[in-house]
């Protein structure tokens, strides 16, 4: 939670947020994909960004704004899903970066990627018999996802995936939204991924008078929304979240990212 208290409806508070959007220069925006720009699915294979957003977040780079999309995915699922030219796509986490120029770097090393490889085999020999339960293995993490097990089957993957942990040194849990991410030790995440970027757009440009914003929904994106400087967005409602503002779902996201289009083509 911020020292000022609850996280304010960002578009109740819009004239506020309007007034400092209109003094900047470049917007830098940075948003989660699942439950942020689309609602989450039942099964990740079956989320879709509307054409609609797409379009916004062509036009906002268009007009030169940065913008970056932040996901959990692995990298080429998150930039076939985009679909948009000339954005930053961080997948993993953090660990899997693609530049607008298509630049990439994956901070993961080889020895890395081997162990992911092996626990991935390890965690499906152990929840093979649950068809609830779907592993996902991405060149830098695993994700277990349980939002369709059974109680016994999410009581079963907890014990598998705490035991893996414990078993594989350099390995850490992240939990999300009815998942759990088995991802390197390797001090790196989505506020790094997102500083990295920050850093890129500063030497590239320097001495424009910018607003940076970051919408996300998760456990993973308390760690930006905690030394973030710009415009925080808490997608959902949670009483411990260091966000400055809140939206309630998805739809106001798009609402959102239309009002950003509305102000960058005034001027």
């Amino acid at each position: 939670m911020t020292k000022g208290g609850r996280p304010r409806h960002l578009l109740a508070a819009w004239p506020i947020v309007e007034r400092r959007l209109r003094r900047a220069e470049r917007l830098v925006i940075f948003t989660d994909f699942d439950g942020t720009l689309t609602p989450i699915r039942r099964r990740p294979a079956d989320v879709r960004l509307s054409p609609a957003v797409r379009q916004v977040l062509t036009d906002l780079v268009g007009r030169g704004h940065v913008v970056g999309v932040i996901s959990g995915r692995a990298l080429e699922d998150l930039r076939a899903r985009v679909g948009v030219p000339g954005l930053w796509y961080v997948g993993g986490h953090g660990f899997l970066l693609c530049a607008p120029d298509l630049d990439t770097a994956v901070l993961v090393n080889r020895g890395q990627r081997r162990q992911i490889t092996r626990v991935t085999r390890r965690l499906r020999a152990a929840l093979r018999n649950d068809p609830g339960i779907t592993i996902d293995h991405k060149i830098a993490a695993i994700a277990v996802h349980y939002r369709n097990a059974s109680r016994a089957g999410r009581l079963a993957a907890s014990t598998a995936v705490q035991r893996v942990v414990a078993d594989e040194p350099g390995l850490r849990l992240m939990p999300g939204k009815k998942v759990w991410e088995v991802v390197p030790t390797t001090p790196v995440d989505k506020a790094t991924a997102v500083r990295f970027i920050l850093g890129c757009e500063y030497r590239r440009a320097p001495g424009k008078r910018r607003v940076a914003i970051y919408v996300g929904d998760d456990v993973a994106d308390e760690r930006v929304f905690a030394h973030w400087r710009g415009i925080s967005v808490l997608v959902g409602r949670r009483s411990n979240t260091a966000a400055k503002y809140y939206v309630r779902s998805p739809a106001d996201v798009r609402e959102f990212l239309g009002r950003l289009r509305e102000v960058v083509t005034a001027r």
